[in-house]
C-alpha cells in the first residue's frame, strides 16, 4: 500500500515537474520576445511546444515568425493554432489582431500567393518546403513565398512521396496540382515496340511491278515487231527504230525491276530513319531514284 502511494506521489510530481517545465519555457520565449531577440523566443517556444503542444504556444511560433517577417511560416503556425483550438485550449484574445498585421503585410509585400491541390482528398499530406525548417510544414491549402525557386516534397500515409517544382518570379498567384498515388497502383510500362515499316515490301512490289511491265511490253509490243522485221527488208527499216526503242524500255524494266526488288529486300531487312522514292517513265526511257538514310 505504502509504495502506492509513493508510486502516486512521484508521477504527480513527475506531471506537476514537465508542465512547470513547459510553462518556463513559454514565460522564457515571452522574455526574449520582449527584447527583440525572435529566433532565440521561437526556439524556446518550439521547446515548449514539443512539451506540450497546445494551441497558444503554435500562434505564439506564429507571432515570432510575423515579427521576424517570415510571413509563410507565420502563416504554417497560425493555421496549426487554429487547427489546435477547442475549449479546453482556446485561441489567445490576441490573435484577430495579429493575423490582420499578418494579412495586411502580405498585401504590402511581394509575396505570390500559391495555392497547393494534393488528391485524392483522403489524403492527409505534410509538405516540407526547401528552405525551410522541417517542422515547418504546409498542408494542402495556400500560402504566401517570396520570390525564389522550391521544391515542394509531399508525404502522405498510404501513399507514394512526391515532388513539385515551384518558381516563384513575381506577385501572380499560381495553383500547384499534386495527385498522389498509392504503391500497388504503380505498375511498369511495357516496352512499345514499333511495328515494321512497310515501305520497303511497297519497294519490292514496285520492282515487280517494273519487271511485270517489261514481260507485257516483250509480249504485246517487241513480238509482234520482232516478226514484222523478220518478214522483209522494208518492214526492217520502217520498224527497226520502234523496235530498238520498245526493246530498250523493256530490258531498262527488266534491270531496274530486278535492283528495285533487291534493294527493297535490303532495306526490309535493315532499320532505317527515312527513305525516299522519286520515279520517271517514258517510252524513250526511265529513271527510278531511291534514297534512305540510316
Amino acid at each position: 500500500m505504502r509504495c502506492l502511494v509513493l508510486l502516486g506521489v512521484w508521477t504527480i510530481a513527475s506531471s506537476t515537474a514537465h508542465a512547470d517545465s513547459s510553462e518556463d519555457l513559454v514565460v522564457k520565449g515571452q522574455d526574449l520576445a520582449k527584447r527583440g531577440d525572435w529566433s532565440q523566443a521561437i526556439n524556446a517556444f518550439k521547446q515548449a511546444d514539443a512539451q506540450h503542444p497546445r494551441a497558444e504556444n503554435a500562434c505564439f511560433i506564429g507571432l515570432a515568425y510575423l515579427r521576424r517577417e517570415l510571413w509563410a511560416q507565420s502563416e504554417l503556425f497560425f493555421a496549426k493554432c487554429h487547427a489546435r483550438a477547442n475549449a479546453s485550449d482556446p485561441l489567445p484574445t490576441w490573435l484577430g489582431e495579429a493575423e490582420g498585421q499578418l494579412a495586411q503585410k502580405l498585401r504590402d509585400q511581394n509575396v505570390a500567393k500559391i495555392t497547393i491541390d494534393v488528391t485524392p482528398a483522403a489524403a492527409q499530406p505534410e509538405i516540407s518546403i526547401t528552405g525551410f525548417l522541417p517542422d515547418e510544414l504546409a498542408g494542402r491549402g495556400t500560402i504566401h513565398l517570396v520570390p525564389g525557386r522550391y521544391t515542394l516534397s509531399v508525404r502522405a500515409p498510404g501513399y507514394l512521396d512526391a515532388q513539385r517544382e515551384v518558381e516563384v518570379k513575381n506577385r501572380d498567384a499560381q495553383l500547384v496540382r499534386v495527385q498522389l498515388v498509392a504503391p500497388g497502383s504503380v505498375k511498369l510500362r511495357e516496352p512499345v515496340v514499333p511495328s515494321p515499316s512497310k515501305l520497303p515490301w511497297i519497294v519490292v512490289g514496285g520492282g515487280l511491278a517494273l519487271g511485270i511491265t517489261g514481260v507485257v511490253i516483250d509480249v504485246t509490243k517487241l513480238h509482234s515487231l520482232r516478226d514484222e522485221l523478220s518478214t522483209s527488208t522494208q518492214s526492217y527499216d520502217r520498224n527497226s527504230s520502234s523496235f530498238d526503242s520498245w526493246r530498250e524500255l523493256t530490258v531498262g524494266l527488266w534491270i531496274g525491276g530486278a535492283i528495285v526488288t533487291g534493294l527493297g529486300t535490303y532495306l526490309a531487312l535493315r532499320t532505317h530513319s527515312s527513305i525516299t522514292i522519286d520515279a520517271k517513265l517514258e517510252r524513250d526511257g526511265g529513271a527510278l531514284l531511291v534514297g534512305w538514310q540510316r
